[in-house]
Parts: C-alpha cells; structure tokens; sequence
C-alpha cells in the first residue's frame, strides 16, 4: 500500500491509497486507488485499474449516503461503474447489522451459491 496525496472527492477531504495487488492474488486489476474520507474513514472512491493511466471500473459513494450506525460509519448508497462497457450496478443498503456470526460453508465456493438455504451457525 502507497499512500498519494490527500486530495478532495465530492468537495470532502479524503486520504489517497494506491493497492497494488501481489500476483499470488491473481487480481484482475494491477493496481486500485482508494479515496477515503477523513472524518468518516469511508470509501469514497475507488479506481480499479487493469493496466495503463484509465480505471476500468470506478466505485462511489455520495457524501449524503453516510450513516453512523452505532460507532461505524458506512456509505448506504454505492455505484460501481463499468467505464469500458458504459454500464453500472447500484447498492442500496436498506438495514445493516454488525458482528453476526456466519455460517462457515457459505466461504466455500459451493457454500457461498447455497448461503441462502443453509441454517444458521451457532459458532
């Protein structure tokens, strides 16, 4: 992780942070740049690069969507843009709940598609 210069997202002020992805990850990307506010330690932004200076996809998070939930901060309202394609994805998250214990079966790959019908852990 590199950190760049502080700069502004969506007139805030926010941390820069360039990941660069070991190839043992096998990441898609070469390199994501994180825009971070500084009051809420939020996403702001987020640049996935494939190769070259343009992101391929872009993640973001409007100001207004911040809420404090107990003692975190999270962005309610998310758009993940396909730049190449033209094309976008919106979360909305409606209801968050925080330290829930989760079924282990649903972190395989088989799991993950049947998390939904598996019981819940008691763990």
């Amino acid at each position: 992780m590199e950190k760049l210069d502080d700069t502004q997202t969506a007139e805030r002020p926010v941390y820069a942070l360039q990941v660069i992805p070991p190839p043992s990850d096998e990441s898609a990307y070469k390199r994501l740049v994180f825009h971070i506010d500084k009051t809420t330690c939020v996403p702001l932004e987020i640049a996935f690069y494939e190769a070259g200076e343009m992101p391929r996809k872009q993640l973001a998070a409007g100001p207004e969507s911040l809420r404090q939930v107990g003692e975190r901060w999270l962005a309610t309202h998310l758009t993940m843009r396909d730049l190449s394609e033209d094309t976008h994805t919106t979360l909305e998250i409606t209801e968050v709940q925080f330290d829930q214990r989760i079924n282990s079966a649903v972190f395989n790959q088989r799991g993950f598609y049947l998390g939904a019908y598996l019981p819940k852990s008691r763990d």
